[in-house]
């Protein structure tokens, strides 16, 4: 499989149409359409269910869908590692994690960051934590936001000072009035030269 056909692949699969793929990769359709036809016989799977004006993906075609985002993801990780090392501090740094509070203070430190290097980028991926633990295992990202409670033993981490609270009904002898319901807060896991400890008020 060639990195440049499984791209393809992708922005197939996102646009749900061969045509409006086309265009945005900016070749013909038939030259598409024959690059995903030869992807499907390459593998010996079908891919895509072609419909009149849409196209939809099959079990096996979200299967490489996933993998396809991987691989990609890992090949352009790669790429700008190494052209960070040719000079200025530039890159891409990618985050994971759920809907907490404590992503504002990895947002404050990403801006600070940010002003100092402005060749820096972010990107965010949101997840649960199996999601967001597998990621950290395949290299995808670069650190984590989990909140606790998470088996966090096999990774560097630092605790974060922040704190999700969560209403319920009392009615149902759930916790009210904004309870809190994770005393510890969030746990990053980070390699040390991305978010030097202390940084965002890290514990």
């Amino acid at each position: 499989m060639e990195l440049r056909v499984l791209r393809y692949f992708l922005t197939v699969a996102r646009e749900g149409n061969i045509t409006a793929a086309a265009n945005s990769l900016h070749v013909t359709q038939p030259t598409l359409s024959r690059q995903i036809r030869d992807l499907e016989e390459e593998l010996g799977q079908q891919l895509l269910v072609r419909k009149s004006h849409r196209v939809a993906l099959t079990p096996e075609g979200m299967l490489l869908r996933k993998r396809a985002e991987e691989i990609v993801a890992m090949t352009d990780k790669t790429e700008e590692e190494f052209r960070a090392m040719k000079g200025e501090l530039s890159g891409d740094v990618y985050i994971g994690g759920g809907e907490t509070d404590a992503m504002n203070l990895i947002a404050a430190v990403c801006r600070e960051l940010w002003e100092e290097h402005p060749g820096i980028r972010y990107h965010l991926y949101s997840g649960n934590a199996q999601d967001v633990t597998e990621r950290l295992d395949k290299g995808l990202l670069d650190f984590g936001l989990l909140i606790q409670p998470t088996d966090i033993a096999k990774y560097d981490y630092l605790s974060l000072p922040a704190k999700d609270t969560w209403g319920g009904d009392p009615a149902q002898g759930r916790p009210a009035g904004g309870k809190d319901m994770h005393p510890r807060g969030g746990s990053v896991r980070h390699p040390p030269d991305l978010l030097p400890a202390g940084a965002g008020g890290a514990e």
